[in-house]
This record gives structure tokens, C-alpha cells and sequence, in this order.
């Protein structure tokens, strides 16, 4: 009976010292890094320039010819100028970022703009990753189309009496456009 009450104590002690160290292990874990905050800031950031790009009319930004938003004028764009402006001034200069679109063709990324690749004396943005990068993805929808000629009638009638009777639904006002779908990456590394 001793000898029972000797290995029960034994276990429990057992027991209690592997929860010990389970909690001790969690505890350590749980504790940020010196990167935490840095990387929290850098996440934050390119969630919110994204999602600035893509509820921005670009025809209060850029002008009345540009009938879209923000972000779909900028990954349009070819020049690394236009990112500049309209990306590079909402991202601080001590964060490099790269901008990529999804290639549903290829899958794989396509990359727009990098600071890294980016030579000009205007790009004074962070050109090398060192210690964090951090990435946030926006849904882009873009659909371009042409509008038909105002001229023609929405009806067509049966005879010429005057009868008022359509015989066919009223013809669409757009053509047929380009509809397309993709994902957007903004990277901030530094």
C-alpha cells in the first residue's frame, strides 16, 4: 500500500512538472519578437494603401477622363513614375515595396513596380529587404467597353401600322467588353 502511494505521488509530481514546463514553453512563445511591431506597422500599411487605391475615384485624383479607381489607373500604368507619385507617396521612404498582378494564364505573379529594380534619383524608397516583408492582396475588376450608337431604336415593332407591340427585348446600350478579374500584391519589405 506505502509502495502504491509512493508511485501515485511520483506521477503526480511527474505530472505537474510537465505541466510546468508546457506552460513555461508557451509563455515563452507568446512573447513578441523585436520585429513584431515593425511587422504589424508594415501589414497595416499595405492593407490600407491598397485599399486607398481601390476607393479612390482616379477622376478626382487624376481628372475627368479617367473613369475608374485609383488602383486600376496605377497597374495600367507602364511607367515607374506614375507608381511613384500615386504609390511611393503613401508608403515611407524607409519601406521599399513591390506592386504584382496575378497571371491566371501563366499562375504565377507578374511584377509591375519594384523600388529594388527601380535605378531613377527620384526613387529614394528602401531598395534592399533586411529584416521583415509583409504583403497584403486586393481583388481587381476592370471592364472596358464601348457604348452604341444613340441613334438606334430600343424597339423593333411587328408592322408598320403604328401598333406598339415590341417583339424583341430593347437591344443593349454597351457592346460586348473586356471583362477582367485578378489579384493585386503590394509587398512592403525593409
Amino acid at each position: 500500500m506505502a509502495r502504491a502511494f509512493i508511485f501515485s505521488i511520483d506521477a503526480f509530481v511527474a505530472l505537474t512538472v510537465m505541466l510546468i514546463m508546457l506552460h513555461s514553453l508557451i509563455l515563452i512563445s507568446a512573447i513578441p519578437s523585436t520585429y513584431y511591431s515593425g511587422l504589424t506597422q508594415a501589414s497595416y500599411l499595405a492593407r490600407d494603401t491598397l485599399a486607398m487605391l481601390s476607393n479612390t475615384d482616379a477622376s478626382q485624383v487624376i481628372g475627368p477622363a479617367h473613369q475608374s479607381n485609383l488602383l486600376a489607373y496605377v497597374i495600367n500604368q507602364d511607367r515607374a513614375q506614375v507608381y511613384r507619385l500615386r504609390v511611393g507617396s503613401l508608403i515611407p521612404q524607409q519601406y521599399g515595396y513591390s506592386m504584382d498582378m496575378w497571371n491566371v494564364s501563366g499562375n504565377d505573379w507578374i511584377e509591375l513596380y519594384n523600388t529594388a529594380s527601380d535605378n531613377s534619383p527620384d526613387n529614394g524608397h528602401n531598395k534592399f529587404f533586411h529584416k521583415l516583408k509583409v504583403s497584403s492582396q486586393r481583388l481587381y475588376m476592370g471592364y472596358v467597353s464601348s457604348e452604341r450608337d444613340s441613334g438606334e431604336p430600343i424597339y423593333s415593332y411587328l408592322t408598320c401600322s403604328g401598333a406598339q407591340i415590341p417583339c424583341d427585348a430593347p437591344p443593349l446600350l454597351y457592346e460586348a467588353g473586356n471583362a477582367s478579374l485578378s489579384i493585386v500584391r503590394l509587398t512592403v519589405y525593409r
